[in-house]
């Protein structure tokens, strides 16, 4: 009895040994992933399952004037055990490491462009802040991330300061109502300023002839700038090569520019699509801000019809095509800055090769 005593209690705790070991492998995995936290992976899910949603009604509740009316059901299949929900203006966003925040208006637009959670920005980990000056800054894993203060306030300053000045217009017609006059007309002595009436008639018609001999000669330059505008052709034809070149010289010149989000300056530093967005603006080629814009906005070309210059996208990046083959200028990250370096691994992922030239 002793020795089956004795080795119930060693068999018993050889389980209790063992347990952490087996919680210890999931705990790993979540590591992998980038998430902190002391709970191992089954326990995470487990809580998700129970947590998210619960957590998901709660702060509907509490953002309801942010978020405005759901569009959709609560959806936990987004990635490290993540919820998602639609709404009228913007969704809710959950982990077990983030809880539930929402992201609304201009920031929903921007999140949603460079790919969601599974961007460089990660999960929301605060409710969106307003400041005074209208901008918003929010809390990503990814860092903060800001939106400038919405444009449209002048506009209806704008109509107000219109709307004064149609009214005006109307009010100098009851001025002109001859209502006033007839007392004067009663004078009879004042039939001198009617007879100067007649001589600024006379004076109209002099220089009534001289715009009509203006109009002869303004067919006369319209067959010339015919004749100028394929010569104007030619030129842009010619030159294709040569803007190619001048945008991979730029891009060349921003090598060694730090990385900054939201950034698109030479000197203080720019992301991926504020330093494409520069170099093409140097060129004289206006494209948005975003990449998700950049994509969209421009022509999508095969792989292999690319050219030095084109822009090369993937959801949440996008880099300039360089002359030296299979590479690309881009701002990478905090880590890479500004580079030259290979494009293969977006093209593993999809990549788009889009074209402004």
């Amino acid at each position: 009895m002793t020795v089956a005593a004795t080795a119930a209690v060693m068999l018993f705790g050889t389980g209790i040994a063992s347990a952490p070991a087996v919680s210890a492998a999931p705990a790993t995995s979540q590591g992998d992933t980038g998430k902190a936290s002391s709970l191992g992976g089954t326990q995470i899910e487990t809580e998700s399952e129970e947590a998210g949603p619960a957590q998901m009604s709660a702060a509907a509740k509490q953002h309801a004037r942010l978020l405005g009316k759901p569009t959709s059901e609560v959806k936990c299949t987004i990635k490290h055990n993540g919820c998602y929900q639609a709404f009228a203006k913007g969704a809710l966003f959950f982990s077990p490491v983030t809880g539930a925040q929402p992201v609304v208006d201009e920031m929903w637009k921007q999140y949603r462009a460079n790919g969601f959670e599974d961007s460089s920005w990660g999960y929301p980990v605060d409710a969106p802040v307003v400041h005074e000056d209208g901008s918003v800054t929010q809390d990503f894993q990814g860092g903060r991330k800001e939106t400038a203060a919405p444009a449209p306030k002048p506009a209806p300053g704008g109509t107000a300061e219109s709307a004064p000045e149609q009214s005006s217009e109307p009010s100098p017609k009851p001025s002109t109502s001859q209502a006033p006059s007839e007392s004067p007309s009663k004078q009879a002595p004042r039939p001198k300023p009617s007879t100067q009436a007649p001589s600024p008639s006379t004076q109209a018609p002099s220089p009534a002839p001289k715009p009509k001999t203006k109009k002869k000669s303004a067919p006369k330059p319209k067959p010339k700038a015919k004749k100028k505008a394929p010569k104007a052709k030619k030129s842009t034809n010619l030159s294709e090569a040569q803007l190619r070149k001048n945008i991979i010289k730029h891009a060349r010149n921003g090598i060694g520019t730090r990385y900054v989000w939201g950034g698109t300056s030479p000197t203080k530093g720019w992301d991926c699509s504020g330093f494409t967005q520069h170099v093409y603006r140097q060129n004289g080629i206006n494209i948005p801000r975003v990449s998700g814009a950049q994509r969209s906005a421009g022509k999508v070309v095969k792989a292999s019809e690319a050219k030095p210059g084109d822009i090369i996208w993937t959801p949440g990046h996008v880099g300039i095509v360089s002359d030296k083959k299979g590479k690309m200028i881009d701002a990478g990250s905090r880590r890479t800055g500004t580079s030259e370096r290979s494009y293969n691994w977006m093209v593993k992922r999809g990549a788009k090769f889009i074209r402004y030239i």
